[in-house]
């Protein structure tokens, strides 16, 4: 990471270009290899990307600008291939300057999200380019993450299993396999999509609890320990976990989407929106964009905010409409109001995506929480269900 250029026009503004987003939440990333002595030699200098790849040995090179006007900054981002100097990836962040530290955790754990899918999908690009015939524990585990970020479906969790499944046949021990196997067995259960949801939650429990064990300070492996959690309605731990995953790298916008959720789960939801607000804030481009759209409009119609529920849950049909919950959420929203026919349409979409959506009975007995509280809220959900015609039984 290279030092950002301060484009103010006021060199005492430098201290703020220079306050540059390279605190843990990258360093914990990964993908930062060079320290930032190291990359400050290079600032003010114009010097042409690849000569730094050759001087550093380093593929990736990220170099920005801030520009301050008042109250209000601008950080422009720009990922650089140091093979070909060409840009792999850019984007512009606009924020108050209310809070000099505040904006820098924002920033930071933006880009390090943005950075992390960036590189993992490049990455597996080029193993996949390569035709490698014999592919490393590691280069599976890669591709198996790069199904993971593409947009949610079930050919995509199950692209994602083969190659987390291969890579740990490889090597049992490959912690980024860990991690992703036990992620994807549990979303195969959590979303009907398992053909044996007691053997894949089982060892969804086992994996996470082993990558723990390998690495207590890996923030990931606490965050995917928590999802094995909630595959297993046990929202309340779960949501320690993601507290524990969140002190160790405050800037991860799915563990925050996460928290949020055990809070739905419990019948908190008017204490998840600030959480969702965060995640969407730190990765407003997410592959999984509709999922975390989903989420919002779930909180709303939850707490029976029907207009901003219908907004939140459109915009998550439009952005994935093969998310099965979206689809049946979406479906509950329309017929409050009393739009039957869309309500019917989206419920037929949400039975052919999961078949546990196909009647009151199934949705209830693979539902996430009995917590009294919630089950409670979501009997609001299931009258309008009931309403667009999905059956008891």
């Amino acid at each position: 990471m290279l030092p950002f250029t301060n484009l103010s026009g006021d060199p005492g503004q430098d201290y703020f270009a220079h306050g540059r987003p390279d605190n843990r939440s990258l360093a914990n990333s990964g993908q930062l290899r060079i320290a930032r002595n190291t990359a400050f030699t290079y600032k003010g200098k114009s010097i042409d990307a690849r000569q730094i790849g050759r001087e550093l040995g380093v593929r990736f090179a990220l170099e920005g600008s801030v520009q301050r006007v008042g109250d209000q900054v601008r950080v422009n981002a720009q990922l650089i291939d140091t093979e070909t100097g060409g840009h792999v990836w850019s984007d512009r962040f606009d924020r108050l300057r209310s809070n000099y530290l505040e904006l820098q955790d924002d920033i930071t754990g933006r880009i390090a999200r943005t950075l992390g899918l960036e590189l993992v999908v490049l990455a597996a690009r080029s193993i996949e380019l390569e035709h490698q015939t014999n592919p490393t524990a590691s280069d599976l585990a890669l591709q198996g993450w790069a199904a993971v970020y593409k947009p949610t479906t079930p050919e995509t969790r199950e692209e994602a299993r083969r190659l987390f499944e291969h890579a740990l046949e490889i090597d049992p021990h490959t912690l980024r396999a860990m991690t992703g196997l036990s992620l994807t067995l549990a979303n195969l259960v959590i979303n009907g999509q398992s053909p044996d949801p007691a053997g894949d939650l089982s060892r969804a429990d086992e994996l996470s609890q082993q990558a723990v064990g390998l690495d207590p300070n890996n923030a990931a492996a606490h965050a995917l320990r928590a999802r094995a959690l909630q595959a297993q309605r046990r929202q309340k731990e779960a949501a320690e976990q993601y507290r524990i995953s969140l002190q160790i790298n405050g800037n991860i916008a799915t563990t925050t989407l996460f928290l949020g959720e055990t809070f739905v789960f419990t019948g908190k939801s008017l204490d998840a929106i600030p959480l969702f607000d965060r995640a969407i804030e730190l990765s407003p481009r997410d592959p999984g964009l509709g999922t975390w759209q989903f989420e919002m409009g779930r909180a709303m119609i939850l707490l029976r905010r029907d207009d901003e529920a219908l907004t939140w849950l459109s915009r998550s049909v439009a952005t994935n409409p093969r998310l099965a919950y979206g689809q049946l959420y979406y479906a509950a929203i329309m017929a409050i109001k009393d739009d039957i026919a869309a309500a019917r349409a989206a419920l037929a979409a949400a039975g052919r995506l999961n078949p546990n959506y196909t009647s009151l009975a199934k949705f209830r007995a693979t539902d996430l929480s009995d917590d009294p509280a919630y089950v409670e809220q979501r009997a609001y959900v299931e009258g309008a269900l009931r309403k667009a015609g999905l059956p008891e039984q």
